[in-house]
């Protein structure tokens, strides 16, 4: 019988569960793996989840952070956590917004309960939990999904294989295993192994040989994080891209298939990419003119222009930024970074001229231009100019230029 402690932190002010903007926290040992599990829908698949984080066989320094990212399921997701844990005080912790409090043990893992004001979808919930973790290793996994008891077991003796182990990782900085899909064609259950293909760059342009759920260094997220513009799915396959050309991925596959991928589930938002491949991948490119090159972004820029009113969830990119301007320091300091933003003020520029509104494109035009310099990206302002020329975007050809001299 396992006995879960819950643990009040109210009384002591010094010791409130209330998250400062440094996300420090009273750090009892070394946290080696923070998995993060972000909630909106699904809460039947919850407590498996969290389960089979808890049932690790060989690693004690796990903490699980659940990110309730407004969720349309609230009232369920809070009677699950009182029904899991057996406590009407879980209520009160949960309702606290972009807070972070102890919500007990289980098995020896702390468990963490976050929850957000706004629904920042599954990249900024991921950022949300990312910023609130404490451990060397991060581990994001859908609400629904679950890991073999064996996970870290396997990844440490693939380390181990290298010289390697999760203190002591040397270079290596991401951990893939292989993928057990479950699906049902509403008769039957049926398990699918999905073997990732191993690190080309050329390839990962083409496709995502990554999935969402690899372990990989915390240290990896500083510089970049989930772009929360990529509000139609793929936000994992945009993360690899950048981290490769921004860090470099030093990669190690686990062969044996220990992550386990619940593809039933029909309220995933990936399932919008599933059903519009060619517009998502045109979406990945037009948020990535770093990556793809100018001939691709002016490609996928013409795309954009001739299938936008076709998608009116464009607008949503509007939601993101409005978002943001709410919580302007929340947002600043928890979630997406300078570099996310810059390519998100690049599509706004876009989405606001494919309105008529020049010279407010004109002026955003100006301001990606000061952002672009401030972070040193200016090869990614560059990579768009040809495509802004051929769509005639309204801006000044002696600011352009002036961009297009410097190096960034």
């Amino acid at each position: 019988m396992v006995v879960v402690f819950l643990i009040f932190l109210i009384p002591d002010l010094k010791k409130s569960p209330t998250v400062s903007h440094e996300h420090r926290k009273p750090v009892e040992k070394l946290v080696q793996v923070s998995v993060i599990i972000p909630f909106y829908s699904g809460v039947d698949y919850l407590a498996n989840s969290i389960e089979s984080v808890c049932r690790q066989s060989n690693i004690q320094e796990i903490e699980i952070i659940i990110v309730n990212d407004a969720s349309q399921e609230s009232e369920e997701f809070y009677q699950f956590a009182m029904d899991y844990y057996n406590s009407q005080i879980m209520k009160k912790l949960i309702l606290e917004p972009d807070t972070r409090s102890i919500a007990g043990k289980r098995k020896g893992r702390s468990i963490y309960f976050a929850s957000s004001r706004i629904n920042k979808g599954p990249a900024g919930a991921r950022n949300y939990g990312i910023a609130l973790s404490s451990g060397n290793w991060i581990l994001a996994i859908d609400s629904d999904d679950s890991i073999d008891t064996r996970f870290f077991e396997f990844v440490e003796i693939e380390l181990q294989k290298h010289g390697k182990s999760l203190r002591r990782p040397g270079n290596i900085n991401l951990i893939s295993p292989d993928i057990m899909y479950k699906f049902s064609n509403g008769l039957n259950y049926y398990r699918e192994k999905w073997q990732p293909a191993e690190l080309k760059t050329k390839q990962l342009f083409k496709k995502n040989t990554f999935h969402s759920s690899v372990l990989f260094k915390k240290s990896l997220s500083e510089k970049i994080t989930y772009n929360q513009a990529m509000i139609f799915g793929w936000e994992d396959w945009d993360f690899w891209i950048n981290i490769n050309i921004q860090e470099g991925i030093q990669p190690v596959y686990v062969r044996k298939p220990i992550f386990l991928y619940n593809q039933e589930k029909s309220y995933r938002i990936s399932n919008y990419c599933n059903q519009n491949k060619k517009f998502c991948k045109e979406w990945l490119i037009l948020l990535n003119s770093l990556a793809f090159g100018p001939r691709k972004w002016q490609n996928a820029l013409q795309f954009f222009f001739e299938k936008a009113k076709e998608h009116p969830e464009i607008a949503r990119i509007q939601q993101v930024k409005e978002d943001n301007k709410k919580y302007e320091q929340f947002q600043a300091s928890h979630t997406n970074n300078a570099f996310n933003e810059c390519r998100v003020m690049i599509v706004e520029m876009l989405f606001v001229f494919s309105q008529g509104k020049r010279a407010h494109a004109s002026r955003l035009f100006e301001s990606v231009v000061k952002k672009a310099e401030s972070i040193g990206h200016c090869k990614m302002l560059q990579n768009t100019i040809p495509g802004l020329r051929s769509i005639q975007f309204p801006f000044d050809n002696l600011l352009a230029r002036k961009i297009c001299d410097k190096k960034g």
